[in-house]
């Protein structure tokens, strides 16, 4: 179909756009970070990582890092030659073929809302379970994961920088609540130089094969660096895209 078989909308009706340029550097770097939810890596993973890795549980996030960031460089690649609101779908539909693009847009359309569903209704029941252990109140889990969506609802409605703003607002308060209660941790139980060299080599690893548990904490420790990916679909809202959505995906996972 060409542009002359379009037709024109109602006279002085203009058709709805993103809003180019309205986000930087800073902004769609947040953007991967808080997709990415150290917080929720940290809490939901590391116990089931540990269960396979042992000690060598920072080993494993090491090594996991490291390919992350050869994703993310696969991905900062492809943005800053096709700079697309499309992300995957744009990317594999070029770079390979149509179909399977066709394909990698509905497979990442139907997990990536399946994502903060999950975590809300997780993050839910720990906030019930707590709530009531501590002060003998009960705040269901159904109703604060209502509260949470509808928050997404309004937040969402109002536009991409209020909720680039509350994304950059959250995660710093994320993280720092994160490392504050690391370094309570070892600041009341202590750590030694053993402790630390135990985290990266293969000693103390669980099961009978040292290198079968690390692979396997190495395979779950990947998970926790997926959503450095989200920078891409806001290539067409991001100042200079093909620079900035690229340097988002490195900057964002390196420093999770």
């Amino acid at each position: 179909m060409s542009d002359n078989d379009v037709s024109p909308g109602p006279v002085g009706e203009e058709e709805p756009q993103l809003l180019r340029g309205a986000l930087g550097l800073t902004a769609i770097t947040f953007q991967g970070i808080t997709h990415m939810a150290p917080a929720a890596g940290v809490m939901l993973s590391a116990p089931f990582i540990a269960s396979f890795a042992g000690p060598a549980m920072g080993l494993a996030f090491g090594l996991a890092g490291v390919a992350a960031l050869l994703l993310a460089n696969s991905v900062a690649q492809l943005a800053k030659h096709l700079p697309s609101a499309g992300g995957y779908f744009s990317y594999v539909s070029r770079a390979l073929n149509p179909k399977l693009g066709f394909l990698a847009g509905w497979m990442y359309f139907l997990y990536d809302p399946i994502v903060p569903i999950l975590c809300t209704v997780i993050i839910g029941g720990y906030t019930q379970d707590t709530l009531d252990q501590l002060y003998g109140f009960t705040f269901p889990w159904w109703l604060f994961s209502i509260i949470v969506w509808l928050g997404l609802g309004v937040i969402t409605y109002l536009g991409v920088k209020p909720s680039i703003a509350l994304s950059i607002g959250l995660s710093v308060i994320e993280v720092g609540i994160t490392l504050l209660l690391s370094f309570f941790i070892f600041g009341k139980n202590g750590i030694s130089s053993h402790d630390v060299s135990l985290g990266f080599t293969l000693k103390g690893i669980p099961g009978d094969s040292a290198a079968h548990g690390l692979f396997l904490g190495l395979v779950f420790s990947v998970l926790s660096y997926t959503g450095f990916e989200s920078t891409a679909p806001l290539a067409e809202e991001t100042r200079d895209p093909k620079r900035n959505v690229a340097r988002a995906a490195i900057i964002g996972t390196a420093a999770i």
